[in-house]
């Protein structure tokens, strides 16, 4: 337990399996089980809060990505692509003078 590398690394490849899942798979549920699994070990990973936005996305919660990518905004303020990926989802979810 108290290896910090072995925590870390295990985050990392449960993010990596999420990944995997939805890209290669299409399998929606598994990739939210891993990536929420990873998220919950390191919820400032800024590639599992990216992914968990995408995630969200494409299962239509729009709001939800929208909070995940604001997260990521919030941890890398000098992203383009952050914003960029912030705005679609707040516009799809409706909130088109947030976008």
């Amino acid at each position: 337990p108290e290896f910090q590398d072995a925590f870390t690394n295990q985050a990392v490849v449960l993010r990596e399996a999420g990944k995997y899942a939805g890209e290669k798979q299409n399998d929606l549920i598994k990739a939210e089980t891993y990536l929420n699994r990873s998220y919950q070990m390191n919820p400032n990973d800024i590639e599992t809060v990216r992914l968990l936005g995408v995630l969200n996305g494409v299962k239509g919660d729009h709001a939800k990505a929208a909070d995940f990518f604001a997260k990521v905004v919030q941890i890398q303020p000098n992203d383009a692509q952050a914003y960029l990926n912030l705005s679609h989802a707040l516009r799809n979810s409706g909130d088109i003078e947030g976008a």
